[in-house]
């Protein structure tokens, strides 16, 4: 605007309120990629509640993912492969929901 009496420009002082295209916009992290234990096979199941450190796992994210993934195939981690041996070979254990699981590993 114009000051009529000193004929003096003035800023503009009209707000944005975010309605414009010149806002940035916040900075947003991509949401990690979660996967629900109940759906994985009963390998990963075991592993997933065995990587909790004693915390119950609903969901698994992409680095606790590999991580079950790397202790899978450790041939060397005896206690891993017996847990997983004894899990396949018990029928009861097939059928067991997660949080059994969860307080048996």
């Amino acid at each position: 605007g114009v000051n009529t009496e000193t004929d003096e420009v003035l800023e503009d002082h009209n707000e944005n309120f975010g309605n414009g295209s010149n806002c940035p916009s916040p900075a947003t992290a991509p949401a990690p990629e979660l996967t629900i234990v109940a759906t994985m096979p009963l390998r990963y199941r075991v592993l997933a509640q065995h990587i909790g450190e004693g915390e119950y796992l609903y969901h698994v994210d992409a680095s606790q993912k590999k991580e079950i993934l790397r202790l899978e195939m450790d041939t060397d981690n005896s206690y891993v492969q017996n847990l997983l041996l004894a899990a396949e070979n018990v029928e009861a254990f097939k059928k067991a929901i997660e949080h059994d699981i969860h307080k048996i590993v």
